[in-house]
């Protein structure tokens, strides 16, 4: 090889990595920026095919964007409440397996919160139940922590949200997830 020939290479590998350069921060962006955004689960058959591969869900419920019900008066529309929790265990029940129409899952959690209607604790309990036709139901409860006493029962009807921004229900893969796509 002639030293004109090992330039001539040289500034090649320069050229190369010059345009690497350029392109490099721009796919790191790209990157950064995708893995903030958490995939939004929007249907029931997802969400189950999602918890039966094993992945982590975390759900977001827009009170506003629910019916909240009442015994005597059907439902009605409520403020702009929100309230989140992760799905860690739940159960998934198949149509007419216990006389139900619509196949379903159920979740809940129960977690010691600030008292935010009065004084001291309450233990904050949130059930929902998603149905098949991506309906769902929300029952959210303030439990006295020692007697568990219900102090506040309320109950919501929601949709999954598909994305319009205007139903109930938020349904995220956690960053744990992402890597089962």
């Amino acid at each position: 090889m002639t030293s004109s020939s090992i330039r001539f290479i040289f500034v090649r590998i320069l050229v190369i990595m010059r345009r690497s350069f350029l392109i490099l921060p721009l796919l790191l962006s790209a990157c950064i920026l995708s893995y903030g955004q958490r995939p939004q689960v929007r249907s029931f058959a997802e969400l189950m095919k999602t918890l039966t591969a094993g992945e982590e869900i975390r759900v977001v419920i827009r009170y506003a964007d629910c019916d909240r019900e009442h015994p005597r008066n059907g439902f009605d529309s409520i403020p702009d409440i929100a309230a989140s929790m992760h799905i860690e265990t739940w159960e998934y029940f198949p149509r007419h397996s216990i006389r139900n129409d619509h196949a379903f899952v159920v979740f809940s959690d129960a977690r010691l919160i600030g008292n935010p209607i009065g004084k001291g604790f309450v233990i904050n309990y949130g059930k929902v139940r998603i149905s098949d036709n991506d309906s769902a139901m929300v029952d959210a409860r303030y439990l006295h922590p020692r007697s568990h006493r219900s102090l506040m029962y309320q109950r919501y009807r929601c949709r999954i949200d598909d994305g319009s921004g205007t139903q109930g229900i938020y349904l995220y893969k956690t960053h744990a997830s992402y890597g089962n796509e």
